[in-house]
């Protein structure tokens, strides 16, 4: 028995350290899942149009993105020292404070108009929408603040009034400050959103927040660490969307454009979306046997189905013919055909028509000429934000191809979205082809990547991913450095570089690497539009350019990565 024994010690022990083993490695990969969602999570809010602020309970800042630095000229580190007490214009003070302790007293979020007092000591008008954050828990973590910038709109205001008190100025002056109020307008329209986006970003940190603070406390399950890690994994791609619909309403959401089926594509969504129109609504498809692909963003064309069909639904509430039941069945026409650009205004060239139909009352031609523009809805309160067809437009704009709406007062309404034809070739763009190429070729050595990135977390984070993807990285933290290391002799085989980055930006330190390393490829990253990027990428001709939108993605990163080193004769790992 004692023989025994001496021999099931060791095993035991063995078993013991496996097992310590594995928690261990579990731990180190939920940590990295955790600094990588920590990155894409601050990029998500740096992409924001309006300022984002995370505070203690007494107002103490923990995090502010970039939009609110430039609001309020401070940086961030001078920001994390400061309340938002101490930015409140004085004689706003008092009213700031007395709605911030009805907050804590009752959990209500508050809105208020106020003044910042800049860094520079000047002041700006702002709206802020403010409510709490509770932790996984559900217990009081925090204050999340959106703030949007007023001072357009009051710098309208008062043009106005001195427009209405002397007569005698100008014409231009007039339409100079009537073309400011427009401007005014649509920001303070956005303002309607900030609720929701500071909600959306509230659930999102709160999310993150929860899931990390779970994984501190039971680092040693390996089921709990791999579900939490999901969780956060999951709220970063939530944000993302948040960031993706603002982006998209202004146009500049960058468009994954890919050759499409419309065909298909309308006979999945109308099945889709039979639960989502209801059971009292039909929907008639009409394609013809020969219909030519679309060139588009599938996922951007199928939101705007969604919205024209719901809209259409919404049109006829209250119509229809009754079946067996007494109740109204309604009928939505949904075709598509080959056409030219002619009825849509859109000159030479040949489309993929899409008609979306209803047969309810139909729109006055009041109506009709405000259809499309941003928040303005016929419906009732809370029952639309006025955005589904400026959205729309937006995006088959963006396509190269444009929205056009008929309708008669009893008669419905018709949505036609054009869209670009897809020739016989088959003709493809370059971003996508690069896409869909082949898997790398396997390189003797690891190919050499420059990675600059003036924010740590960020620099850390896709210095990791590359790393663990077989690449060396030489990383540097602002491009006086990177441009030092060329300068002395380095080399590297791609470039990757933040756009905004203090003194030398991202395009001004691509165009010095290429100039020491000819025909070096780089990839810039960015939380704008790379289409707005073009007149400043475009002397850029030294080595071949792509530009990512932030937040990146490893597996689109590393096609892209894999595709400028083919080219460039540096095969990736």
């Amino acid at each position: 028995m004692m023989q025994c024994l001496q021999y099931a010690m060791p095993a035991a022990l063995l078993l013991g350290w496996q097992h310590s083993g594995h928690l261990k490695q579990a731990l180190r990969q939920s940590q990295a899942a955790l600094r990588d969602t920590k990155a894409q999570l601050g990029a998500i809010v740096n992409c924001a149009p309006i300022g984002i602020v995370q505070t203690e309970l007494d107002g103490r800042i923990r995090l502010a993105n970039h939009c609110y630095c430039q609001l309020t000229g401070h940086k961030e580190a001078r920001l994390r020292t400061l309340t938002l007490h101490d930015l409140t214009h004085p004689e706003d003070r008092p009213s700031h404070l007395q709605q911030h302790a009805q907050m804590l007293a009752t959990g209500e979020p508050f809105r208020i108009e106020s003044r910042l007092v800049r860094a520079d000591a000047s002041h700006v008008w702002a709206a802020s929408h403010t409510a709490l954050a509770r932790d996984g828990s559900g217990r009081l973590a925090g204050v999340v603040v959106a703030v949007l910038d007023l001072s357009c709109r009051r710098a309208a205001d008062v043009a106005v009034r001195d427009l209405d008190a002397t007569l005698e100025q100008r014409v231009a002056e007039q339409v100079a400050a009537q073309e400011r109020l427009w401007h005014a307008q649509r920001m303070e329209s956005l303002g309607q959103l900030a609720g929701g986006v500071a909600h959306d970003f509230n659930n999102v940190l709160q999310a993150i927040a929860g899931g990390a603070r779970l994984i501190q406390r039971r680092p040693d399950s390996v089921a709990a660490v791999e579900r939490l890690a999901g969780l956060i994994v999951d709220a970063t791609e939530r944000g993302a969307v948040v960031t993706r619909h603002l982006l998209g309403f202004a146009r500049r959401s960058p468009l994954q454009a890919r050759e499409i089926d419309i065909g298909q594509l309308l006979t999945d969504l109308r099945g889709a979306l039979a639960g989502t129109l209801g059971s009292r609504v039909a929907v008639e498809l009409a394609l013809p046997h020969d219909l030519p692909p679309a060139w588009a963003d599938k996922d951007q064309l199928e939101t705007a189905l969604a919205n024209l069909l719901a809209n259409a639904r919404d049109a006829m509430d209250g119509d229809g013919q009754a079946d067996g039941s007494g109740e109204p069945v309604h009928t939505l026409r949904l075709s598509s055909e080959a056409s030219d650009g002619a009825a849509a205004g859109l000159g030479a060239g040949r489309f993929v028509r899409i008609d979306v139909g209803d047969t309810g009352s139909g729109m006055s031609p009041d109506v009709l000429k405000r259809a499309t523009e941003p928040f303005f809805s016929t419906k009732a309160r809370g029952r639309g934000t006025g955005l589904g067809l400026a959205m729309a437009r937006g995006f088959v704009e963006q396509s190269g191809g444009a929205l056009v709406l008929r309708s008669q007062a009893g008669e419905g309404t018709t949505a036609s979205l054009f869209l670009p034809q897809v020739g016989p070739s088959g003709t493809r763009g370059p971003a996508d082809a690069a896409a869909d190429g082949a898997p790398a070729s396997t390189a003797a050595e690891p190919r050499r990547i420059m990675l600059v990135d003036d924010d740590a977390e960020v620099l850390e984070a896709i210095n990791e991913m590359l790393e663990a993807s077989g690449y060396a990285v030489e990383s540097f933290s602002s491009t006086a450095p990177a441009l030092s290391h060329l300068e002395h002799g380095g080399r590297a085989d791609l470039l990757i570089t933040d756009l905004s980055m203090p003194g030398t930006d991202g395009l001004g330190l691509i165009g010095a690497a290429q100039r020491h390393c000819p025909g070096m490829p780089a990839i810039l990253l960015t939380g704008y539009n790379g289409d707005e990027l073009a007149p400043a990428t475009a002397p850029l001709t030294g080595g071949r350019l792509v530009v990512l939108q932030k937040p990146i993605r490893l597996g689109a990163l590393l096609k892209q990565i894999a595709a400028l080193l083919a080219e460039s004769g540096s095969p990736a790992p």
